[in-house]
This record gives C-alpha cells, sequence and structure tokens, in this order.
C-alpha cells in the first residue's frame, strides 16, 4: 500500500546497499516475482544516478498488469516486464512443486533467453530452487544472487555449491515469528560486496 517492497526495512537497505555498490556503467538486473520492489529499487538507482536496465518476470496475469501500468503511467525507463502464466502450486492437483507445463519452465529459464548476464539477480517468487540454479549460469563473474525468503528450509538446498555466499537476518515482520527472516546473498567467485556484509547482525 505504500509502495515499498515486501520485505523488512532492513532487508530494503541490504539490496539498496548491492546496487549502490555496484560500479558498472550500466548494471544489469534480473528479478524473478515482480512487484513494488520492481518500482521501489528502479527509482532508487534513478536517485544515485545509476544507469540500469532492469528485466522482471511473473506468473500471475493481474499482478503483472498492476505492475505494468504503473511503469506506463510514471513513464519509467529501462524496465522490461515479462510474463508467463502458470497457476499457483497450492491451486495444482496431482503434486503441489512438479513442474506441469511449459510456462513454468519458461518462467525459470527466462534469464538464459536474454543476451547479457546479470550483475544481480533477485530470486523472490516461484520455483526459487530451480531459478537459483539458472541464476548461477547467468551471474557475471562478480554478479550477486540475492534469495528472498532464504530462512525456509526447502530453499536452502544447493547453496553450498556457491563459494562466496552468506546469509543475514533480515528482522522480523511481525511479532511471534516461528523463523526469522533472512536473506542469502552469493557469487560464483569471491566478491568484495558480500565479504562486506558478511558478520552483519
Amino acid at each position: 500500500m505504500l509502495g515499498l517492497p515486501n520485505m523488512t526495512g532492513k532487508e530494503v537497505n541490504i539490496v539498496k546497499y548491492i546496487l549502490s555498490q555496484l560500479k558498472n556503467k550500466e548494471i544489469t538486473v534480473f528479478e524473478w516475482g515482480m512487484g513494488s520492489s520492481t518500482i521501489y529499487f528502479t527509482n532508487y538507482l534513478r536517485s544515485i544516478g545509476k544507469n540500469f536496465r532492469w528485466f522482471a518476470i511473473d506468473n500471475n496475469r493481474e499482478w503483472f498488469d498492476k505492475i505494468s501500468d504503473k511503469v506506463k503511467n510514471y513513464n519509467l525507463q529501462g524496465i522490461n516486464l515479462y510474463l508467463r502464466e502458470f497457476v499457483v502450486f497450492w491451486e495444482k492437483t496431482g503434486g503441489n512443486f512438479c513442474i506441469r507445463g511449459k510456462n513454468e519452465l519458461d518462467y525459470i529459464n527466462f534469464p538464459k533467453t536474454l543476451p547479457d548476464k546479470f550483475d544481480v539477480l533477485l530470486i523472490d517468487g516461484r520455483f526459487r530452487r530451480l531459478c537459483l540454479e539458472v541464476a548461477k549460469e547467468v551471474v557475471m563473474d562478480d554478479g550477486i544472487i540475492i534469495l528472498h525468503d532464504a530462512h525456509r528450509p526447502h530453499y536452502q538446498r544447493g547453496l553450498s555449491e556457491f563459494p562466496c555466499q552468506t546469509i543475514i537476518s533480515g528482522s522480523d515482520f511481525a511479532p511471534f515469528q516461528k523463523l526469522h527472516n533472512e536473506m542469502w546473498l552469493g557469487s560464483n567467485y569471491n566478491n568484495k560486496i558480500i565479504n562486506n556484509l558478511k558478520g552483519r547482525k
């Protein structure tokens, strides 16, 4: 409602810090799961004078249309939005998490169809474990992968494959949470930004 990403304030600041530290003349970002984060972080990049191309994909047409309208209404440049529609896992029958169609595969693999590799990949949508595998292939040598909600145990398989990584507590959305929010950061190579964030409480 406030136009803020669906993240804690601490998590928002972590992403902003990462974006602010990138040195490329044009920053490339891919986001699985578009939303207020798409608008908020691209506006932040503009506010600090960074040139960028932001790519985001979603599986929900209503959400895609909502974010597309915001991009058009505010005449935002440098944002590329894509839709691959499929039902969420709780609406499926016969195996909740299995991939059942072409659009699901297209959603997961979409960054491979784009010509460039990415400085940052933000995983905050469906099929996060599989998106993580794709991210490893399309991230730049010194790029960073961000996995939101990394405190969920079923997302953590495969994280150990990354030689440079850290998990940072993101604080809580609400009192009495069973699991504290965590954000995982990883890179294929030793990354100065991640190393600077290691050990943050």
